[in-house]
């Protein structure tokens, strides 16, 4: 038997740097931990527009988040109105994270 490696695992609290999360759904985020915002990019191969979210493409603070971990679920606090009032997002399972910077 095999040991399977640890998964990859971020967390807002001593993490730096800009990531590229992928989900199952094949959206995209760019959660940059320097800047403190996260942007999504919707699946471009799906045609369901009723899948796309308000902001999508744009740079958001983030407020807060989860622990970032592939085989898990992502949750993000955002400023999506831009008025400082919290956006809870909760995404579909992480599949990949990428070190971008």
């Amino acid at each position: 038997m095999t040991d399977s490696p640890d998964p990859i695992m971020l967390n807002i609290d001593q993490t730096e740097g800009v990531y590229l999360v992928t989900t199952m759904n094949g959206s995209a985020y760019v959660i940059d931990f320097d800047k403190m915002t996260a942007r999504r990019t919707p699946n471009p191969d799906d045609d369901d527009d009723e899948k796309n979210l308000r902001k999508d493409g744009e740079e958001r603070s983030l407020l807060g988040m989860s622990r970032v971990a592939i085989g898990a679920d992502m949750v993000m606090i955002l400023d999506i109105r831009g008025d400082g009032i919290p956006t809870r997002r909760w995404t579909s399972m992480v599949i990949r994270i990428e070190r971008l910077q």
